[in-house]
């Protein structure tokens, strides 16, 4: 009987599987969005605020004259007491603070505001004269809203003046009496006056406004 040889191994093949194929989903992309930049647009609006802010650049140059004119003129009798002075082109007005000293009598202290009401009026005058042709009632604030203090800071009162008051007395229209009735009748007393708390306003149209009302 013959040798038998090892029997072949059976040769497999194996057939590879196929992984599956993963498709990705593509995320959208979002549409391109155009950033425009905003043109300035010229509106009434924007011409009204650059229009305005201009016109408190101009008043404020003329006020600082005014500031100037009115403080010299205050020199008599009342430059060595003037605390301090401030403009408001916005509101057309100007502050002005001085001190009543209590070395003064009754008598200085009028003279104080007269001098003060009376310079007003002669630079509204003068200014408003062939003198000057460059100026106008432009260059004088509308109000000078007048504050007294003393000593210790503490506020004796409060008086304002208006320009048309000045007018109407430079123009022979109202009386000394008539001014000066109206710029005392707009004293508001402070706490270091007696009369604090006791002021009253007129029922005349004419009758000046209390003073919060106008130099605020």
């Amino acid at each position: 009987m013959g040798e038998t040889g090892p029997e072949p191994t059976p040769t497999v093949t194996e057939t590879p599987t196929s992984e599956p194929t993963v498709t990705e989903t593509p995320i959208p992309t979002p549409p391109a969005t155009e950033i425009q930049t905003p043109e300035t647009t010229e509106t009434p609006e924007r011409t009204a605020i650059e229009t305005e802010s201009d016109l408190h650049a101009e008043r404020r140059k003329k006020y600082a004259t005014f500031d100037e004119v009115y403080r010299y003129s205050l020199r008599n009798t009342s430059s060595k007491v003037v605390l301090q002075s401030q403009s408001y082109p916005k509101n057309e007005t100007y502050h002005l603070t001085y001190q009543l000293n209590s070395s003064m009598n009754q008598s200085e202290n009028r003279s104080i505001r007269r001098n003060i009401a009376i310079s007003y009026i002669a630079i509204a005058d003068l200014w408003n004269s062939d003198e000057y042709p460059e100026k106008d009632h432009t260059w004088l604030p509308d109000t000078v809203c007048i504050t007294e203090v003393t000593e210790d800071g503490t506020v004796y009162g409060h008086n304002y003046i208006r320009y048309n008051w000045a007018f109407k007395y430079n123009e022979g229209l109202w009386s000394s009496l008539a001014y000066m009735g109206h710029y005392a009748g707009t004293l508001e007393p402070g706490p270091a006056n007696s009369d604090y708390g006791t002021n009253e306003t007129g029922e005349d149209p004419d009758y000046p406004e209390p003073y919060d009302n106008v130099c605020r």
